[in-house]
This record gives structure tokens, C-alpha cells and sequence, in this order.
């Protein structure tokens, strides 16, 4: 899980760096897995969708910003 969105990731670091962090959090979980699966591992690893809520239904624009930077790092789905 990571602490901020990938939109403040951008801002931070920009475009390039948010990308590397969503490459590193992507590798992690797949390293994570590919361990479980390598070491038969019962630790009940399971891929599982996220989700973010705006905190009122006229609260979109941050969770539209957050898709687009989402989507600018490459994590599509």
C-alpha cells in the first residue's frame, strides 16, 4: 500500500518517478507471489482488486485525477 497517490507522486517526483514506484510496488507483489508459489508457501497470497471512494458523491475530481496519473504510470485495468 502506498501513502500517497500517484497524482502527488507525480508532483513530487515527477512523471518518471512515479512511474519507477509503480514498477517497484508492481515487482514487489509479484516477487511476493512468485516466493509463495517457488517455496510452496501457504500463506494464503491473493490478488485482490482496489478500490478508492471519493468521501461524497460530488467529490469526484480527485479519484478522475488519481485514474489519469494511475493510468499515466502505466497501471491499467
Amino acid at each position: 500500500m502506498l501513502s500517497y497517490r500517484y497524482y502527488e507522486l507525480e508532483q513530487m517526483h515527477g512523471k518518471e518517478g512515479a512511474k519507477i514506484v509503480a514498477q517497484s510496488h508492481t515487482t514487489a507483489i509479484n516477487t511476493i507471489e512468485a516466493i509463495a508459489t517457488q517455496e510452496n508457501i501457504n500463506c494464503d497470497f491473493e490478488r485482490l482488486d482496489g478500490y478508492l471512494f471519493p468521501p461524497d458523491l460530488k467529490s469526484t475530481d480527485e479519484i478522475q485525477h488519481e485514474l489519469e496519473a494511475a493510468h499515466r504510470v502505466g497501471l491499467t485495468n
